[in-house]
């Protein structure tokens, strides 16, 4: 199980072999289950996995950015962005993984919308925070 309260990060077969900053997003829950969005109107949810297969980044954001958010915050910031991300249809440029986990973010942050796509990208794949998923 992944770590709760983190950003996972999976590689995407092929694509992140030719570019390797290129990866798939998910955002887990105070129990550690993942939340990816996939695709027109589905939101996967899963123990181990994305719907790429298991993340091998994380980064524990709760411990850094939001010490005081309550279990029940977190887990209903993933809740609401996954009602609205159900009603969504995927586009690989505009409406991706990525942007559910800034969704579930600015959430977080009382709705100041400061988290965008290329923050969360800079902020995970340069951050010292990031680990290698436990095997």
């Amino acid at each position: 199980m992944a770590p709760s309260r983190s950003i996972v990060w999976a590689p995407i077969p092929c694509l992140s072999s030719l570019f390797p900053m290129i990866g798939h997003f998910g955002v887990t829950d105070s129990t550690g289950i993942i939340h990816d969005f996939g695709g027109d109107f589905y939101v996967n949810r899963s123990e181990t996995h994305t719907i790429f297969g298991l993340p091998s980044l994380y980064s524990q954001l709760s411990e850094t950015y939001w010490p005081t958010i309550s279990d029940e915050e977190w887990d209903n910031a993933i809740s609401m962005a996954m009602a609205q991300y159900q009603k969504k249809r995927y586009n690989f440029f505009t409406n991706n993984c990525h942007h559910f986990v800034a969704a579930v973010l600015n959430m977080l942050s009382s709705g100041e919308k400061r988290y965008t796509v290329s923050s969360l990208i800079k902020k995970f794949r340069l951050g010292k925070t990031v680990k290698k998923m436990p095997e």
